[in-house]
C-alpha cells in the first residue's frame, strides 16, 4: 500500500494493478485516489486494472471516476475502455447492468461507446 502513495509514478501504477478488486475501504480509497493521479499514466493503469477484474465493484469505481474525469482525463479513460471491452466484451453487460442501476458513468460510458 505504500506504494500507492510513492514518488514514483511507476511504483503508483504497480500499486494500481495490484490494488485492483481488493473490497477493503483502504484499498478502495487508495485507487480513487489513483484513479485521480496526476500523472495519466498511473490513472490509465488504475482503469484498465480495475476494468480488467471484470466484476460490478470494480467496474462501479471505475465509473465514478469516469463520471468526474476532466476531458484530458476522460479520453485516457474512454482508451482503456475500449482496450477492455475488446479484450473482455462481458464488461458491456456489467456497463448495463449499472446503468440499470442509475450508475451516471456507466451510462455515460454506454453513451460513449455507442458513439454519442
Amino acid at each position: 500500500m505504500v506504494a500507492a502513495v510513492s514518488a514514483s509514478w511507476e511504483d503508483r501504477a504497480s500499486a494500481a494493478r495490484l490494488l485492483a478488486g481488493d473490497p477493503d475501504d483502504i484499498s478502495m480509497g487508495l485507487m480513487d485516489r489513483l484513479l485521480a493521479d496526476e500523472d495519466l499514466a498511473v490513472a490509465e493503469a488504475a482503469a484498465a486494472a480495475l476494468l480488467g477484474q471484470a466484476d460490478s465493484q470494480a467496474v462501479a469505481q471505475f465509473t465514478s471516476a469516469y463520471l468526474s474525469a476532466d476531458d484530458q482525463l476522460g479520453d485516457h479513460f474512454n482508451d482503456v475502455l475500449v482496450v477492455a471491452v475488446q479484450v473482455n466484451p462481458g464488461i458491456v453487460a456489467i456497463l448495463e447492468r449499472l446503468s440499470r442501476a442509475q450508475d451516471a458513468g456507466a451510462q455515460e460510458a454506454l453513451a460513449w461507446l455507442a458513439g454519442g
